[in-house]
């Protein structure tokens, strides 16, 4: 029996928390992990790391928290203040900005730290490519 109150899931929905159906609800640490040449990559940075090799920028792997600390959890967008509980793909959530868009192509500094900054997913997006 379920517990009183709950709601059976429907048919194919499976286990919402699995990093496979919904990684947004995953932990970073838990999302599956792809060897390549310079060592283990999350999916996330792997990504990132493709599209830098798409646009032929550098790459450099970029801690996110000491990204977001070094802002003081301050979106460097429109200067409110980024609460760490918010979840994607809320508007308020977290997300790392690139200063210079990888999309501008060869001779931009890339994904590198110094080209990162602390934003909200909503100020990231409206930014768009636009340096």
């Amino acid at each position: 029996m379920r517990p009183v109150g709950t709601r059976p899931l429907r048919f194919g929905m499976g286990n919402l928390a699995s990093p496979r159906i919904a990684p947004w609800l995953a932990s970073e640490a838990s999302l599956p992990r792809r060897r390549r040449g310079d060592g283990w990559l999350s999916r996330r940075e792997y990504a990132i790391k493709r599209r830098c090799e798409e646009w032929g920028v550098p790459y450099e792997k970029v801690s996110r928290a000491k990204v977001f600390n070094r802002d003081g959890w301050v979106c460097q967008l429109c200067g409110a203040p980024i609460d760490r509980v918010i979840r994607f793909p809320k508007p308020l959530s977290k997300s790392l900005d690139h200063i210079v868009p990888l999309s501008h192509g060869a001779g931009t500094p890339g994904h590198v730290e110094s080209n990162c900054q602390a934003a909200h997913l909503g100020c990231n997006s409206s930014k768009g490519n636009r340096v």
